[in-house]
């Protein structure tokens, strides 16, 4: 459910979590429980989980990591052909 942004006459601004059939109806102040109306603000965009990730590694320095070259298998003889009477034509 998403967080909406309500401001009491006296007691100043509050945010109270609803759903969003609700989102336009006053709310009763958690303080002195008057009537509050919704207050429009700006949306606050959450990080995607890899911004986030950069941001807690930013201040470390980076690993170094050594990779070993990937075994190469051994490699196999070349297939032998027949030669017949065509260049073309392999035989069985």
């Amino acid at each position: 459910m998403p967080i909406y942004e309500f401001s009491c006459r006296s007691c100043g601004l509050f945010e109270v979590q609803r759903s969003v059939r609700e989102a336009t109806t006053s709310v009763p102040c958690p303080s002195c429980h008057a009537s509050a109306s919704r207050v429009l603000s700006a949306p606050v965009l959450m990080p995607t989980s890899r911004a986030a990730q950069r941001q807690r590694t930013s201040g470390t320095p980076p690993q170094v990591v050594q990779r070993r070259a990937p075994e190469t298998p051994p490699a196999s003889p070349a297939p032998q052909y027949q030669r017949s009477g065509r260049p073309w034509h392999l035989s069985h």
